[in-house]
């Protein structure tokens, strides 16, 4: 399937799980996998995939990106891109990094990887959270920096997507499947 190197996705939850699962391409990221894989690292753990994305950061290959104002014209979208297209665009704002996130974990056999949206500082913000052999993780990806313990307090997700498992919502009671 070709995959649009961007896309305007509006704010409703049908729409982002549809670029979702356009977007996020583990394939994209198969030789990154297997070289990580030949250093002998374990395949399943998110901590080498943050690495990797530090040392992006580092050789400024990747960087936070602000969107434009408007996408298309459109005041209630935001514009994400696929991978190919960060890195072709020297980065993203929150969302496209955390796809390049999602697809890099997905690639190296994270399968719980999703992409979160919510607020963090009161700001509306994207992040990954999952879990991996050692257990649940959190990605800031526009820091590359992973938290493996529970998030602080200033990060309040909304709903998370998954470009296979689907969107959930957050509740007082935790993840709840979401049906878009």
């Amino acid at each position: 399937m070709q995959c649009p190197p961007a896309l305007c996705v509006p704010t409703t939850a049908s729409s982002r799980l549809a670029a979702v699962r356009r977007l996020v391409q583990p394939g994209a990221f198969a030789s990154m996998a297997a070289a990580l894989a030949g250093q002998n690292r374990t395949v399943g753990l998110a901590d080498p995939v943050v690495a990797w994305m530090a040392t992006a950061f580092a050789s400024r290959k990747l960087r936070y990106v602000r969107d434009p104002v408007l996408c298309n014209g459109l005041r209630n979208a935001d514009l994400w891109r696929a991978p190919q297209a960060t890195f072709a665009n020297g980065g993203g704002d929150c969302e496209d990094l955390s796809i390049v996130a999602v697809s890099a974990l997905m690639a190296f056999g994270v399968e719980d990887a999703w992409l979160v949206v919510g607020k963090l500082g009161g700001e509306g913000h994207a992040w990954v959270d999952g879990s991996d052999i050692l257990n649940g993780f959190l990605v800031e990806a526009t820091k590359s920096s992973l938290i493996r313990r529970e998030p602080p307090s200033s990060y309040v997700p909304s709903h998370r997507f998954h470009p296979t498992m689907g969107a959930q919502i957050f509740t007082s009671v935790g993840w709840q499947p979401l049906a878009v």
